[in-house]
């Protein structure tokens, strides 16, 4: 098995968390605020999800950091809505996905290929599905009609 498709394996795995999870979308009785909150989770969990799409072997690192940016970017609004209620299991997830951003990045500024970062990659993937089950969990258990499955 090739680095690329280890890879891209460990990011189908890290994104089971989310395809396990069915809550059944956003409820009328929720409030405008937890609606809001979950929405911005469910566009978060779409970005994650679309981290096991990219073709490692075509686009390389280039390929994963733009994956990266645009969870950090969807992670920025899902921080401005769910501080209150998740605030902790956010800031975990993004700390493991700026460790992955930050192992993209010194693998680019070296010009190393993904062959050469795999390990480190792998390793920054699982910490970031660790991290993201754990904020499932925690909407789970706040938000029960919040389906971060995208079914």
């Amino acid at each position: 098995m090739t680095e690329s498709r280890r890879i891209r394996l460990l990011a189908a795995v890290a994104t089971v968390g989310v395809a396990a999870l069915a809550f059944g979308g956003c409820s009328s009785t929720d409030t405008a605020e937890q609606v809001s909150t979950c929405t911005d989770l469910q566009s978060l969990a779409k970005e994650f999800r679309g981290l096991h799409d990219v073709d490692v072997a075509r686009t390389g690192i280039d390929g994963l950091e733009t994956r990266t940016n645009a969870i950090s970017d969807a992670w920025g609004q899902a921080k401005t809505t769910g501080e209150q209620q998740f605030g902790k299991e956010l800031d975990a997830f993004d700390a493991s996905l700026e460790n992955l951003r930050t192992t993209l990045r010194s693998a680019s500024d070296k010009g190393s290929s993904i062959g050469e970062t795999a390990s480190a990659v792998r390793s920054d993937i699982s910490k970031i599905s660790a991290s993201w089950t754990d904020l499932t969990k925690a909407v789970d258990g706040e938000l029960k009609d919040c389906d971060l499955s995208g079914k």
